[in-house]
Protein backbone atom coordinates (compact mmCIF):
# COMPACT_ATOMS: atom_id res chain seq x y z
CA UNK A 1 0.00 0.00 0.00
CA UNK A 2 1.44 3.91 -0.55
CA UNK A 3 -0.36 6.95 0.08
CA UNK A 4 -0.18 9.16 -3.33
CA UNK A 5 -1.05 13.01 -3.66
CA UNK A 6 -4.23 11.97 -4.33
CA UNK A 7 -5.15 11.38 -0.84
CA UNK A 8 -5.63 7.80 -1.14
CA UNK A 9 -3.95 4.51 -0.89
CA UNK A 10 -3.13 1.93 -3.99
CA UNK A 11 -1.06 -1.47 -4.61
CA UNK A 12 2.62 -0.63 -5.28
CA UNK A 13 5.14 -2.98 -5.76
CA UNK A 14 8.30 -1.93 -3.84
CA UNK A 15 11.84 -2.97 -4.01
CA UNK A 16 14.60 -2.94 -1.13
CA UNK A 17 15.98 0.05 -3.05
CA UNK A 18 12.85 1.83 -3.30
CA UNK A 19 11.67 1.71 -6.65
CA UNK A 20 8.33 1.80 -6.82
CA UNK A 21 5.72 0.44 -9.49
CA UNK A 22 2.13 1.32 -9.47
CA UNK A 23 -0.16 -1.84 -9.53
CA UNK A 24 -3.58 -1.28 -9.05
CA UNK A 25 -5.54 2.20 -7.71
CA UNK A 26 -9.01 3.46 -7.75
CA UNK A 27 -9.60 7.14 -8.00
CA UNK A 28 -12.27 7.80 -5.21
CA UNK A 29 -11.36 4.42 -2.56
CA UNK A 30 -8.09 3.45 -0.73
CA UNK A 31 -6.86 -0.42 -1.22
CA UNK A 32 -5.84 -2.30 2.20
CA UNK A 33 -4.55 -5.36 3.10
CA UNK A 34 -3.72 -7.30 0.05
CA UNK A 35 -3.92 -10.89 0.57
CA UNK A 36 -2.11 -12.82 -2.01
CA UNK A 37 -4.46 -15.26 -4.26
CA UNK A 38 -2.31 -18.11 -4.45
CA UNK A 39 -3.64 -21.62 -3.24
CA UNK A 40 -3.70 -22.33 0.34
CA UNK A 41 -5.42 -24.89 2.59
CA UNK A 42 -8.83 -23.62 4.01
CA UNK A 43 -9.22 -22.73 7.51
CA UNK A 44 -11.24 -24.75 9.97
CA UNK A 45 -14.66 -23.52 10.44
CA UNK A 46 -15.64 -23.21 13.92
CA UNK A 47 -19.09 -24.19 14.48
CA UNK A 48 -22.10 -21.24 15.03
CA UNK A 49 -21.96 -20.41 19.22
CA UNK A 50 -24.78 -17.74 19.28
CA UNK A 51 -28.51 -18.62 19.12
CA UNK A 52 -30.00 -15.11 16.79
CA UNK A 53 -33.42 -15.59 18.80
CA UNK A 54 -31.93 -14.93 22.27
CA UNK A 55 -31.57 -11.63 24.08
CA UNK A 56 -29.29 -12.86 26.70
CA UNK A 57 -25.76 -13.90 26.71
CA UNK A 58 -23.60 -15.51 30.00
CA UNK A 59 -19.95 -14.55 31.62
CA UNK A 60 -18.10 -16.77 33.24
CA UNK A 61 -14.61 -15.86 34.95
CA UNK A 62 -12.49 -18.41 35.95
CA UNK A 63 -10.81 -17.56 38.82
CA UNK A 64 -11.16 -13.13 39.97
CA UNK A 65 -8.00 -13.44 41.32
CA UNK A 66 -6.12 -14.49 38.61
CA UNK A 67 -4.47 -12.07 36.79
CA UNK A 68 -2.71 -8.50 37.11
CA UNK A 69 -5.73 -6.75 38.06
CA UNK A 70 -5.56 -8.43 41.64
CA UNK A 71 -2.54 -10.86 42.18
CA UNK A 72 -0.14 -7.87 43.12
CA UNK A 73 2.22 -8.13 40.49
CA UNK A 74 1.94 -3.81 40.17
CA UNK A 75 2.16 -3.49 44.21
CA UNK A 76 3.63 -5.35 47.17
CA UNK A 77 0.17 -6.23 48.73
CA UNK A 78 -1.66 -8.67 46.21
CA UNK A 79 -5.64 -9.47 47.41
CA UNK A 80 -6.41 -11.55 49.48
CA UNK A 81 -8.69 -14.55 48.39
CA UNK A 82 -11.94 -14.38 50.14
CA UNK A 83 -11.79 -10.10 49.54
CA UNK A 84 -13.70 -10.12 46.63
CA UNK A 85 -17.20 -10.37 47.29
CA UNK A 86 -19.38 -9.58 44.18
CA UNK A 87 -18.93 -8.15 41.04
CA UNK A 88 -20.70 -4.41 39.82
CA UNK A 89 -22.19 -4.73 36.25
CA UNK A 90 -22.81 -1.44 33.95
CA UNK A 91 -23.10 -1.18 30.38
CA UNK A 92 -22.16 2.31 28.56
CA UNK A 93 -24.63 4.40 26.39
CA UNK A 94 -22.38 5.75 24.03
CA UNK A 95 -22.50 9.84 23.35
CA UNK A 96 -24.90 10.51 19.98
CA UNK A 97 -22.87 12.69 17.61
CA UNK A 98 -21.86 15.99 18.33
CA UNK A 99 -22.95 15.10 21.75
CA UNK A 100 -20.37 13.73 23.80
CA UNK A 101 -16.66 15.42 24.33
CA UNK A 102 -13.86 15.71 27.29
CA UNK A 103 -16.21 16.99 29.90
CA UNK A 104 -19.82 16.13 28.57
CA UNK A 105 -20.44 13.87 31.67
CA UNK A 106 -18.82 15.87 34.80
CA UNK A 107 -15.87 16.67 36.10
CA UNK A 108 -13.23 14.45 35.00
CA UNK A 109 -16.03 11.89 34.93
CA UNK A 110 -15.71 10.31 31.26
CA UNK A 111 -16.86 9.98 28.13
CA UNK A 112 -19.88 8.20 28.51
CA UNK A 113 -23.19 7.65 30.31
CA UNK A 114 -23.38 4.33 32.05
CA UNK A 115 -26.34 2.23 33.14
CA UNK A 116 -26.31 0.12 36.03
CA UNK A 117 -27.40 -3.34 35.80
CA UNK A 118 -26.99 -4.77 39.35
CA UNK A 119 -24.23 -6.95 40.69
CA UNK A 120 -23.47 -10.81 41.37
CA UNK A 121 -21.90 -12.94 43.62
CA UNK A 122 -18.07 -14.02 43.71
CA UNK A 123 -18.08 -17.75 44.40
CA UNK A 124 -15.49 -18.79 47.67
CA UNK A 125 -13.26 -19.77 45.09
CA UNK A 126 -12.80 -16.87 42.69
CA UNK A 127 -15.25 -17.88 40.05
CA UNK A 128 -18.50 -16.25 38.46
CA UNK A 129 -20.97 -16.93 36.23
CA UNK A 130 -23.66 -14.74 35.09
CA UNK A 131 -26.44 -13.71 32.85
CA UNK A 132 -26.26 -10.55 30.80
CA UNK A 133 -28.23 -9.30 27.87
CA UNK A 134 -27.36 -9.77 24.34
CA UNK A 135 -25.18 -6.79 22.11
CA UNK A 136 -25.01 -4.62 25.15
CA UNK A 137 -21.47 -3.05 25.78
CA UNK A 138 -20.65 -4.15 29.29
CA UNK A 139 -18.14 -3.15 32.38
CA UNK A 140 -17.28 -5.09 35.32
CA UNK A 141 -15.69 -3.13 39.21
CA UNK A 142 -14.62 -6.02 41.39
CA UNK A 143 -15.98 -5.21 44.99
CA UNK A 144 -15.58 -5.86 48.55
CA UNK A 145 -18.32 -6.70 51.82
CA UNK A 146 -18.64 -2.71 51.66
CA UNK A 147 -19.77 -2.77 47.86
CA UNK A 148 -17.08 -0.56 47.21
CA UNK A 149 -14.33 -1.33 43.71
CA UNK A 150 -11.13 -2.94 44.27
CA UNK A 151 -10.58 -3.15 40.96
CA UNK A 152 -12.64 -1.25 37.93
CA UNK A 153 -12.38 -2.26 34.18
CA UNK A 154 -11.60 0.22 31.78
CA UNK A 155 -12.58 -1.49 28.94
CA UNK A 156 -15.29 -3.03 27.82
CA UNK A 157 -16.90 -6.54 26.68
CA UNK A 158 -20.06 -8.00 24.85
CA UNK A 159 -22.24 -11.06 24.53
CA UNK A 160 -23.60 -12.48 21.09
CA UNK A 161 -27.16 -13.92 21.71
CA UNK A 162 -26.48 -17.12 23.05
CA UNK A 163 -22.95 -16.69 23.27
CA UNK A 164 -20.94 -17.87 26.35
CA UNK A 165 -17.94 -15.24 26.85
CA UNK A 166 -15.13 -15.96 29.10
CA UNK A 167 -12.26 -14.73 31.02
CA UNK A 168 -9.25 -16.04 33.00
CA UNK A 169 -9.37 -13.69 35.93
CA UNK A 170 -9.31 -10.24 36.40
CA UNK A 171 -7.04 -8.25 33.34
CA UNK A 172 -5.22 -11.50 33.32
CA UNK A 173 -2.08 -11.74 30.05
CA UNK A 174 -3.42 -12.10 26.63
CA UNK A 175 -1.40 -15.64 26.31
CA UNK A 176 -2.58 -16.84 29.89
CA UNK A 177 -4.31 -20.72 30.03
CA UNK A 178 -7.26 -21.30 31.70
CA UNK A 179 -6.36 -23.65 34.66
CA UNK A 180 -7.50 -26.91 34.53
CA UNK A 181 -9.82 -27.23 37.51
CA UNK A 182 -13.33 -27.66 38.12
CA UNK A 183 -15.11 -24.89 39.88
CA UNK A 184 -17.94 -23.69 41.44
CA UNK A 185 -19.55 -21.30 38.78
CA UNK A 186 -19.08 -24.41 36.26
CA UNK A 187 -21.31 -26.15 38.57
CA UNK A 188 -24.27 -24.77 39.08
CA UNK A 189 -26.75 -22.83 36.68
CA UNK A 190 -25.46 -18.99 35.41
CA UNK A 191 -26.71 -16.19 38.20
CA UNK A 192 -29.05 -14.16 37.76
CA UNK A 193 -28.24 -10.33 38.11
CA UNK A 194 -29.59 -8.46 41.10
CA UNK A 195 -30.60 -5.06 40.43
CA UNK A 196 -29.18 -1.97 42.09
CA UNK A 197 -32.01 -0.90 44.07
CA UNK A 198 -34.77 -0.77 41.19
CA UNK A 199 -34.28 -1.43 37.28
CA UNK A 200 -31.64 -0.56 34.96
CA UNK A 201 -31.18 3.02 34.78
CA UNK A 202 -28.51 5.48 34.06
CA UNK A 203 -26.60 6.45 36.81
CA UNK A 204 -26.08 10.61 37.34
CA UNK A 205 -25.76 12.91 40.65
CA UNK A 206 -29.42 14.21 40.07
CA UNK A 207 -30.89 11.24 39.87
CA UNK A 208 -28.69 9.06 42.54
CA UNK A 209 -26.57 11.74 44.96
CA UNK A 210 -29.07 14.78 45.18
CA UNK A 211 -31.63 12.53 46.96
CA UNK A 212 -28.83 11.16 49.98
CA UNK A 213 -28.10 15.46 50.12
CA UNK A 214 -31.33 16.37 50.56
CA UNK A 215 -32.19 13.78 53.43
CA UNK A 216 -28.82 13.67 55.06
CA UNK A 217 -26.93 16.91 54.25
CA UNK A 218 -28.85 20.26 53.05
CA UNK A 219 -30.47 20.96 56.45
CA UNK A 220 -26.67 22.39 57.17
CA UNK A 221 -25.66 22.42 53.66
CA UNK A 222 -27.82 25.10 52.37
CA UNK A 223 -28.03 28.63 50.55
CA UNK A 224 -29.52 30.47 53.81
CA UNK A 225 -27.53 28.51 56.82
CA UNK A 226 -24.54 31.02 57.15
CA UNK A 227 -23.15 28.37 60.01
CA UNK A 228 -22.65 25.82 57.19
CA UNK A 229 -19.39 25.54 55.61
CA UNK A 230 -18.96 28.90 53.58
CA UNK A 231 -19.98 28.04 49.76
CA UNK A 232 -20.57 24.33 50.39
CA UNK A 233 -24.40 24.47 49.59
CA UNK A 234 -25.94 21.02 48.52
CA UNK A 235 -29.51 22.70 47.77
CA UNK A 236 -30.50 21.12 44.43
CA UNK A 237 -30.41 23.44 41.16
CA UNK A 238 -30.65 20.60 38.77
CA UNK A 239 -29.56 22.31 35.58
CA UNK A 240 -28.47 20.22 31.99
CA UNK A 241 -25.21 21.11 32.45
CA UNK A 242 -23.15 20.05 35.37
CA UNK A 243 -21.36 23.68 35.84
CA UNK A 244 -24.16 25.61 36.68
CA UNK A 245 -25.26 22.78 39.34
CA UNK A 246 -23.97 24.86 43.12
CA UNK A 247 -24.77 21.01 44.82
CA UNK A 248 -22.53 19.17 42.37
CA UNK A 249 -19.81 21.69 42.27
CA UNK A 250 -19.69 21.81 46.20
CA UNK A 251 -19.85 17.94 46.71
CA UNK A 252 -17.33 16.43 43.52
CA UNK A 253 -14.08 18.45 44.68
CA UNK A 254 -14.14 15.79 48.13
CA UNK A 255 -14.07 12.90 45.63
CA UNK A 256 -10.91 11.28 44.66
CA UNK A 257 -10.74 9.59 41.03
CA UNK A 258 -8.93 9.20 38.41
CA UNK A 259 -10.01 10.99 35.83
CA UNK A 260 -11.31 11.33 32.06
CA UNK A 261 -7.95 10.13 31.17
CA UNK A 262 -6.10 8.85 33.72
CA UNK A 263 -3.45 5.98 33.17
CA UNK A 264 -4.73 3.29 30.66
CA UNK A 265 -2.83 0.91 32.56
CA UNK A 266 -4.13 -1.48 35.15
CA UNK A 267 -4.34 0.18 38.08
CA UNK A 268 -3.03 -0.62 41.67
CA UNK A 269 -5.51 -2.92 43.28
CA UNK A 270 -7.03 -0.14 45.80
CA UNK A 271 -5.78 2.35 43.90
CA UNK A 272 -8.54 4.63 44.10
CA UNK A 273 -11.12 3.06 46.93
CA UNK A 274 -12.93 4.92 48.10
CA UNK A 275 -11.70 5.15 51.34
CA UNK A 276 -8.57 7.60 49.69
CA UNK A 277 -11.37 10.00 49.02
CA UNK A 278 -11.69 12.63 51.94
CA UNK A 279 -15.81 12.05 51.64
CA UNK A 280 -15.79 9.17 53.19
CA UNK A 281 -13.04 9.81 55.28
CA UNK A 282 -15.24 12.51 56.91
CA UNK A 283 -18.49 10.66 57.18
CA UNK A 284 -16.78 7.39 58.66
CA UNK A 285 -15.25 9.20 61.36
CA UNK A 286 -18.28 10.96 62.07
CA UNK A 287 -19.30 13.90 60.48
CA UNK A 288 -21.65 15.85 62.55
CA UNK A 289 -23.80 12.95 63.97
CA UNK A 290 -24.69 12.33 59.99
CA UNK A 291 -25.18 8.69 59.62
CA UNK A 292 -26.58 7.26 56.17
CA UNK A 293 -28.33 3.77 55.83
CA UNK A 294 -26.63 1.35 53.61
CA UNK A 295 -28.34 2.28 50.02
CA UNK A 296 -27.04 5.38 50.51
CA UNK A 297 -23.46 4.51 51.50
CA UNK A 298 -23.97 1.81 48.12
CA UNK A 299 -25.03 4.61 45.92
CA UNK A 300 -21.96 7.11 46.87
CA UNK A 301 -19.67 4.36 46.80
CA UNK A 302 -20.92 3.12 43.22
CA UNK A 303 -21.00 7.19 41.95
CA UNK A 304 -17.41 7.55 43.36
CA UNK A 305 -16.45 4.36 41.31
CA UNK A 306 -17.98 5.49 38.23
CA UNK A 307 -16.17 8.85 38.18
CA UNK A 308 -18.60 11.08 40.10
CA UNK A 309 -20.66 11.73 36.79
CA UNK A 310 -23.18 14.48 37.03
CA UNK A 311 -25.08 13.40 33.71
CA UNK A 312 -27.38 10.73 33.27
CA UNK A 313 -29.21 11.59 29.84
CA UNK A 314 -27.97 12.63 26.47
CA UNK A 315 -31.15 15.19 25.99
CA UNK A 316 -31.46 13.80 22.71
CA UNK A 317 -34.74 12.59 21.77
CA UNK A 318 -34.30 12.87 17.55
CA UNK A 319 -31.31 9.86 17.92
CA UNK A 320 -32.55 8.30 20.49
CA UNK A 321 -35.12 7.36 18.45
CA UNK A 322 -32.96 6.58 15.53
CA UNK A 323 -30.79 4.57 18.07
CA UNK A 324 -33.95 2.55 19.52
CA UNK A 325 -35.15 2.01 15.98
CA UNK A 326 -31.47 0.83 14.67
CA UNK A 327 -30.90 -1.59 17.28
CA UNK A 328 -33.92 -3.09 17.06
CA UNK A 329 -33.03 -4.06 13.11
CA UNK A 330 -29.66 -4.88 13.53
CA UNK A 331 -29.80 -6.57 17.15
CA UNK A 332 -32.63 -7.30 17.75
CA UNK A 333 -33.11 -4.94 20.90
CA UNK A 334 -36.29 -4.79 22.45
CA UNK A 335 -38.06 -0.82 23.04
CA UNK A 336 -37.69 -1.83 26.90
CA UNK A 337 -33.71 -2.65 26.67
CA UNK A 338 -31.09 -0.82 28.07
CA UNK A 339 -30.91 2.11 25.37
Amino acid sequence: MWLDHKGTYGLWLVDIFDNMVKLYDLPDAGLYEPIPLIPRMRPPVRPDMTEPNSQEGTMFITDIYEGRGLNGIYSDAPIPRGKAKSLRVFAYHWAYWNTGNFDAMGEYSGFDIKRILGTVPIEEDGSVSFRVPANTPLAFHVLDEDGAAIQVMQSWTIAMPGEAVSCVGCHEETNAVTPAKSVIASRIPPREITPFYGPVRPYGFVTEIQPVLDRHCVKCHNDTNKNAAGILSFTANNTADWRNNKSYASFHPFVRRQGTEGDIATKTPMEFHVSTSELIQRLQRGHHDVELDKESWDKIYTWIDLNAPYRGSWNSPKNEARRLELQLLYADLRLNSLF
